[in-house]
């Protein structure tokens, strides 16, 4: 009996080393290089419009930064990066250059990083990532390295992403995009394509009126009707019998 309770005790113990292992797998924090990378990649990923595009990288940016400010990063220094950000979606909401907003956002993401690597924070956890709408063969394949992924990948990553976004009650973040010239909040967020918003529906034109010029009244019930007199420019006629 002891050595049966012995073998059974040592096959349990076996039995959990690869759930340990893969419970660390999921706790352990996703590296920036990985993280930050697919930034400027979903700027420029093909096939993509610009409008899940927008909604993606938006909420990708709001809940990293949020992460390093509940890190200790400064929010003062966070709040810049967040105000270019902007600009820059701004202005490739407004048929900018899509080159120049990835170069945009790949400098950002290096910004973010070194307020990370200052702060001494370390990757997003998983769970962070899964939060924003990233599945979870992304979130392996960014442990892996996001240079691995494909356009098509990436492509897919950035409809998941505003896919949960719409999902959670639409436009995430929806008055801090801007353009250049006008105030954040007067630029309203683009509609998915699916999406849709119905239209205004137009004013009812008034009814045309039929038949001819209004009939004016006669007089009220129980008056004689009024026997009009000569017209003012005819003289009256003579009295009867007089010169």
């Amino acid at each position: 009996m002891r050595r049966i309770g012995l073998a059974a005790l040592v096959a349990f113990c076996c039995a959990l080393v690869p759930v340990q292992g893969a419970l660390v797998a999921d706790t352990a924090p996703v590296p920036w290089a990985s993280v930050l990378a697919l930034l400027p990649q979903m700027a420029g990923s093909p096939g993509t419009d610009r409008a899940t595009v927008a909604f993606a990288l938006n909420e990708f940016m709001a809940g990293l930064v949020d992460y390093l400010e509940t890190q200790g990063v400064p929010a003062e220094e966070l709040g810049q990066i967040q105000d270019r950000f902007a600009f820059a979606l701004g202005k490739f909401l407004s048929a900018g250059s899509a080159a120049a907003f990835g170069e945009d956002i790949a400098r950002l993401a290096r910004e973010l990083a070194v307020l990370a690597a200052e702060g001494g924070v370390e990757g997003p956890p998983a769970a962070l990532l899964e939060r924003i709408g990233i599945a979870t063969w992304a979130i392996e394949a960014l442990r892996n390295g996001a240079q691995e992924l494909t356009g098509l990948e990436v492509a897919a990553i950035a409809r998941q992403i505003a896919g949960q976004a719409l999902a959670n009650g639409g436009a995430p973040g929806q008055g801090n995009v801007g353009v250049p010239g006008q105030a954040a909040g007067d630029v309203p967020f683009p509609t998915l394509p699916g999406a849709g918003s119905n239209p205004p529906i137009p004013p009812i034109p008034e009814p045309p009126t039929i038949g001819g010029p209004p009939v004016s009244p006669g007089p009220p019930p129980g008056l004689p009707p009024v026997v009009p007199g000569p017209p003012e420019d005819e003289d009256p006629p003579p009295p009867r019998g007089g010169r």
